[in-house]
């Protein structure tokens, strides 16, 4: 089972922005923010989280840094698939909410000399219409033709 606790606090900060995609102190930044908004909405009721901060913040950093399915990371953190996806979902809304991950605008960004460490562009498959089944555009088989040539 991977865990941050045990496979990843202890590595070199090369090697965890290796592996994660973050630095440390980033990663931090992103615990402390989603560890707010639990204590938020947890504080007065419902069951404490069995998967630690850290670890949810991993999931959805390992989800888009190495474009791994989330019936994986439901295997590798031992959680059922649909745990893993409520986790990076609400990961995501908590620190898109909080704009201290958001992109400069365009215009803010052309003539000023700011320097841009990292871009992250969101890849992910988008819905596309494709075009209906139906007897018009279907071409039908003879089954008969399709048996006589076997022999």
């Amino acid at each position: 089972m991977l865990s941050y606790q045990e496979d990843f606090k202890n590595l070199s900060a090369k090697d965890f922005k290796q592996l994660v995609g973050v630095k440390p102190a980033t990663f931090s930044v992103m615990c402390d923010l989603v560890k707010a908004d639990y204590d938020r909405s947890h504080a007065h009721y419902g069951r404490k989280s069995k998967v630690s901060i850290e670890d949810k913040v991993l999931i959805m950093l390992k989800y888009y840094r190495e474009y791994i399915t989330m019936k994986s990371l439901a295997v590798n953190f031992h959680l059922a698939e649909s745990t893993v996806h409520d986790i990076i979902t609400h990961t995501e809304e908590v620190l898109i909410k909080s704009g201290k991950f958001n992109l400069p605008g365009r215009k803010q960004l052309v003539g000023s000399d700011m320097e841009i460490d990292y871009l992250i562009v969101d890849g992910t498959d988008s819905p596309i219409q494709r075009p209906k089944k139906s007897k018009k555009n279907t071409t039908p088989v003879n089954i008969k033709s399709m048996h006589s040539k076997r022999k």
